[in-house]
């Protein structure tokens, strides 16, 4: 990666979280806590692709691939899915993906 190019964001959903059905969608919950979110059905679909690290262009691709979004309008959906789930502890911003590196615990990296 270039100096000038900015790392790719990824996100993933906090564990933990539990999701019943609703009127209008799906109910978040974090046990333990006074967190609750309501998801409508594309929002569900979101967190379901977020339950493993994932690009956030990723997320953008699959709204253009399964809705015929345009490129920008599925990009801004994404970014503000990611934004007010993270507000509201959701979700995880990550950077860069913790797929990326090695801990050195063995003298050889699994992670192919």
């Amino acid at each position: 990666m270039a100096l000038a190019e900015k790392p790719e964001k990824y996100v993933r959903a906090i564990p933990g979280a539990e999701a019943a059905p609703c009127k209008g969608g799906w109910e978040l919950t974090l046990p333990g806590t006074e967190r609750r979110a309501l998801l409508n059905p594309t929002a569900w679909e979101l967190w379901g692709l977020c339950r493993q690290a994932v690009k956030q262009e990723a997320l953008a691709e699959h709204l253009v691939n399964r809705y015929g979004l345009p490129r920008e309008q599925a990009r801004q959906d994404v970014a503000t899915f990611c934004r007010e789930a993270q507000r509201a502890g959701f979700l995880l911003g990550i950077l860069p993906a913790p797929t990326d590196f090695c801990v050195g615990l063995t003298t050889r990296c699994n992670l192919s």
